[in-house]
């Protein structure tokens, strides 16, 4: 966000908008990232061994611990996510945050 002031009630929704709304699925649905698996000492260095890339939701859809039933529920929600729209909406209320806060150096 920046270095801006934001002390407002105003500012303070239109963040919880954001990271409660649109961005957490943004990047939950459509954000892949890499897990460190494994750690290995090589001599001095430690070597790290990644897992493929995978979203969020591909990480939950392939754990067996997690319920069929919360795993329907993921995939009827995905359907229905337009990753564009969303990345819209982020792009809108960091636009709409930043104008509205204060510079403080």
């Amino acid at each position: 966000m920046g270095y801006q002031r934001f002390d407002t009630e105003e500012i303070f929704e239109l963040m919880t908008k954001l990271y409660r709304g649109s961005l957490r699925l943004y990047i939950n649905f459509f954000q892949p990232s890499v897990k460190c698996i494994e750690k290995k000492r090589v001599g001095s260095r430690i070597k790290k061994i990644y897992d493929v890339a995978k979203t969020p939701y591909e990480r939950v859809l392939a754990h067996p611990k997690i319920s069929d039933g919360s795993k329907q529920a993921l995939k009827k929600l995905f359907v229905i996510l337009d990753p564009f729209k969303l990345r819209k909406e982020v792009d809108d209320l960091v636009r709409e945050i930043q104008k509205r806060a204060k510079w403080h150096l």
